[in-house]
């Protein structure tokens, strides 16, 4: 099928082709749409927090979002959209898509940094940590634990833990700090 994104919707998939002014006055212009759901029933929220270069799938389609030559899972205008977008409307974090993915779940397979919304969307839905993605059947702190990304590739896998570091031990630690209380 066709899939038409609202302009706030391919804002938030390609944020490195913008500036944080553009962003700024997109988020002002077409405030209505940061509750509109796409196709796939995404909010800008999900496509904010999913990585150029996933494939989401069901059991009846796939859609993939092209990949740039370089990825950076925390670039500047990724987090700034992640964070503008919950900042008007925190709630987008609680909503499901088509595929069963709550916005946390996109964040944490696309590897978004603790510094660049994962934070705040915590803080805006803690909830999505009690729940099970279904896709993985593994919680939140699973997901993150054992997510690896082939930069190369453009190409997640979940299934093979890796080591982790840096801002990525960082997420795993305060989401397990979480867990905890």
């Amino acid at each position: 099928g066709i899939h038409v994104f609202r302009p706030l919707h391919a804002l938030a998939t390609w944020p490195m082709l913008s500036t944080v002014e553009m962003i700024d006055v997109a988020l002002h212009i077409h405030k209505r749409d940061i509750q509109t759901l796409d196709t796939h029933g995404n909010l800008p929220l999900h496509w904010a927090c999913t990585s150029t270069g996933m494939t989401l799938t069901n059991s009846n389609e796939v859609f993939s979002i092209p990949m740039p030559a370089t990825i950076d899972t925390c670039d500047h205008h990724r987090g700034y959209i992640v964070k503008a977008l919950l900042e008007k409307d925190p709630s987008a974090a609680s909503v499901v898509n088509s595929f069963g993915k709550y916005p946390l779940f996109l964040a944490i397979i696309s590897q978004l940094g603790w510094a660049c919304g994962m934070e705040e969307l915590l803080k805006a839905y803690p909830d999505a940590l009690k729940e099970i993605d279904m896709e993985y059947h593994a919680y939140p702190f699973m997901l993150m634990a054992s997510v690896s990304y082939d930069k190369h590739e453009g190409k997640q896998d979940i299934s093979i833990p890796t080591p982790v570091g840096g801002d990525r031990s960082q997420c795993i630690d305060n989401l397990l700090c979480l867990y905890m209380f």
